[in-house]
């Protein structure tokens, strides 16, 4: 029994090493960054709506939205693609070319931040830097030409203009918020312990 009962915690400890590595995590029209802890509002909650990115965030302040930095969103786009391919976190424009674990992360991204083009498959979205906007996202035009656009490339967009087929990046300041599973194993890993304790 204190074999299993130190396996347990064993799991459990492991839970609690795996949540410091940051986790971008679906919630539906959230995505949630267990690093930073911050909540990110679905992209297409404000795309082709007929805002620009004061009046994006202007819809949203009675909800605690803000507009994210351009230091959160290299953070957040790091985080996202650290774990399919780092080659991607610090890319500028970048044609995927056909490369699986690219439109793995593509269609992974859409998937998470909503679908904002109205061409094709794609979902983009508007920062505010210090001079005024930048552009981060991944689209699809054709088959063949798929496109991972990094945070810090394209920064000369201009916040009090309309821009199609993009959302606006929007962030809530929340806790860090535990992946569920991690936090699982850490509760079964204390309460292993715990028995371990008590038994001697």
């Amino acid at each position: 029994m204190k074999k299993v009962s130190l396996l347990i915690a064993s799991i459990g400890l492991m839970g609690l090493i795996s949540t410091a590595n940051a986790t971008v995590i679906n919630s539906g029209q959230t995505v949630i960054d267990s690093g930073t802890g911050l909540t990110w509002l679905d992209l297409s909650l404000t795309a082709n709506q007929g805002l620009t990115l004061n009046t994006a965030a202007g819809s949203y302040l009675g909800e605690d939205w803000r507009l994210a930095t351009n230091a959160e969103v290299d953070t957040l786009w790091a985080n996202f693609w650290d774990p399919i391919d780092s080659t991607y976190s610090n890319a500028g424009v970048v044609n995927c070319f056909g490369d699986p674990e690219c439109l793995t992360g593509i269609n992974l991204w859409i998937d998470y931040f909503g679908q904002t083009r109205t061409s094709g498959p794609g979902s983009n979205g508007i920062y505010q830097t210090l001079s005024g906007a930048g552009l981060m996202g991944s689209y699809a035009t054709t088959p063949g030409s798929e496109y991972v656009v990094g945070p810090s490339f394209d920064t000369n967009y201009d916040p009090n203009l309309v821009y199609g087929q993009t959302g606006y990046f929007l962030v809530q300041d929340t806790a860090n918020v535990p992946v569920p599973a991690p936090l699982a194993l850490l509760c079964l890993g204390l309460v292993g312990l715990g028995y371990v304790r008590c038994r001697k």
